[in-house]
């Protein structure tokens, strides 16, 4: 009978995982808005990342309430992160287009390398990283290995961020 309590443990654990636990973060070529290339998510800025992804353009004011909840963009930020429009990639001329329009409206080095848009399949995507709908934005902890840590979704809240506290940088930006 003890040879059995082993695998219905490793069983059971499987069951009580998350089901964003058992999802990856897949690897992407993209482009900040600065230009610069990056492999995701072994670029990602942090041991813990937290990426902001977003599907449609009307998202940005839930991704903005993050960024201002969490005061990402402050000089004492504790929080490596990055935000990600995640586009169907329709081509070349459609990534300049929209690269383009985004630079436009986006000022400033810092504010266009926090920026990185992918151009991939959506829904491959979304079934990788486990991203149920678009409908919302979803705010992902990300390790440069592809895990994904932790899964949250929709606008800032006060309780949502203190599931982010241990994720956290040991020294502040300067």
């Amino acid at each position: 009978m003890h040879w059995i309590r082993g695998p219905l443990l490793l069983i059971a654990l499987l069951v009580a995982m998350p089901a964003w636990a058992q999802h990856r973060f897949p690897t992407l070529q993209a482009q900040d808005l600065n230009e610069k290339p990056h492999t995701l998510p072994a670029d990602l800025p942090g041991p813990h990342t937290l990426v902001l992804v977003a599907f449609k353009r009307e998202q940005q004011a839930l991704v903005d309430t993050w960024i201002d909840g969490l005061q990402l963009k402050s000089p004492g930020n504790v929080y490596p992160w990055v935000e990600l429009p995640v586009l169907e990639d329709y081509g070349n001329w459609f990534q300049w287009f929209v690269d383009n329009g985004m630079r436009r409206g986006i000022q400033g080095e810092y504010n266009r390398e926090k920026v990185i848009t992918v151009y991939t399949n959506k829904s491959e995507f979304r079934k990788a990283t486990g991203i149920a709908s678009e409908e919302t934005i979803h705010v992902l902890v990300v390790k440069p290995s592809g895990e994904i840590v932790t899964h949250l979704q929709g606008a800032y809240a006060a309780d949502k961020a203190k599931l982010l506290a241990s994720f956290k940088r040991a020294t502040p930006n300067q």
